[in-house]
């Protein structure tokens, strides 16, 4: 008798921790409906090979991640991407299979972004190559624009 309640208590117990983890790895690899205005808090181009990240702010200092990383051995196209949602609390980096729905959804939420924060005339530069006379502001777009560029091209 007591070893069947010993049994029963032990499946809850895993139940609940199997249960919490995926609660845990929903909640981190979802993309948040963030308070507007979304800011870029920073960005960086790295020189491994060509990974991008951008950190955004929303106006209620809630940060979200998004990034591509890339890497000298790897076609561009194939460069994973990769989000994080709070590093700060969970160390864990989120990385949706390329053309999936996942990654569709962060690339709608950089369309939309983008749409509602950068001029289309600096579109076009950033389009054309033009960014060397760019400020830092500037720069920072055009990280975001070319994370934006890579899911658009395989979605």
């Amino acid at each position: 008798m007591i070893k069947r309640w010993g049994l029963a208590i032990l499946i809850s117990i895993s139940l609940a921790i199997t249960l919490t983890a995926g609660l845990v790895y929903h909640y981190l690899s979802l993309l948040p409906d963030l308070v507007k205005p979304v800011k870029i808090a920073e960005a960086y181009a790295l020189t491994d090979g060509g990974s991008l990240f951008v950190t955004f702010i929303a106006k209620d200092g809630r940060k979200i991640y998004i990034g591509i990383r890339g890497d000298l051995y790897s076609a561009r196209k194939d460069f994973p991407l990769i989000y994080m949602r709070h590093p700060e609390l969970i160390p864990y980096i989120y990385s949706p299979a390329p053309g999936s729905d996942s990654e569709k959804e962060y690339l709608d939420f950089l369309a939309s972004w983008i749409h509602e924060n950068v001029d289309q005339h600096l579109i076009k530069k950033i389009k054309r190559g033009e960014i060397e006379e760019f400020d830092l502001e500037q720069l920072q777009f055009v990280v975001v624009y070319e994370i934006y560029s890579l899911l658009l091209a395989r979605n």
